[in-house]
């Protein structure tokens, strides 16, 4: 069965695209690509459609490597590169060892304050099996964010990096896992 939404991601896909032909060298308009081909490679996924699936994911982060390769890429492209490096689907085709150096220069161009860079630099460090420096990244990442009051709940973002983090620290304590 196919979802509901995929009409709509392979829309703004080929939108997308049409754009680029237009203007190729709008990198602004690559990247939302290179993001869109991973949620449409999701959404194949999840429908049944494995080998398409890869396809557009391998596609999306390959867009996503050339724009993080350029010599003037910014914090946002080096992070977009990252993220999806470390969360593309199906998840066979996540490469933390080539996500590491983009994350952490993600990280450097924001000056160590984004949480979200350190997140996930965090991912990849764990995917590379050094959970004591993905606790680390994530114990930043905890620290930008504003202070909960008695009995807030947090929002979705830091609720996400706390899963990780608690997750990170079970894992180190496993034989063999550090």
């Amino acid at each position: 069965p196919r979802s509901t939404l995929f009409p709509y991601t392979t829309l703004f896909r080929s939108m997308l695209e049409i754009q680029m032909r237009v203007d190729p060298a709008n990198l602004v308009w690559k990247q939302r690509l290179s993001e869109t081909l991973t949620y449409v490679a999701s959404t194949l996924l999840r429908t049944g459609q494995p080998a398409e699936a890869r396809v557009q994911a391998k596609r999306g982060v390959a867009l996503a490597k050339e724009i993080a390769d350029r010599p003037d890429s910014n914090q946002a492209q080096n992070y977009n590169y990252a993220w999806l490096a470390v969360t593309v689907e199906p998840e066979d085709l996540q490469e933390p060892a080539k996500a590491l150096p983009y994350a952490k220069k993600a990280v450097e161009l924001s000056h160590g304050q984004d949480p979200f860079a350190l997140h996930v630099l965090s991912q990849a460090q764990a995917g590379m099996g050094d959970y004591t420096a993905a606790i680390q990244s994530e114990e930043k990442a905890l620290s930008l964010m504003p202070p909960l009051q008695p009995g807030q709940a947090p929002p979705a973002v830091q609720a996400t990096v706390q899963q990780f983090l608690a997750d990170y620290r079970k894992k180190l304590k496993e034989p063999d896992k550090h």
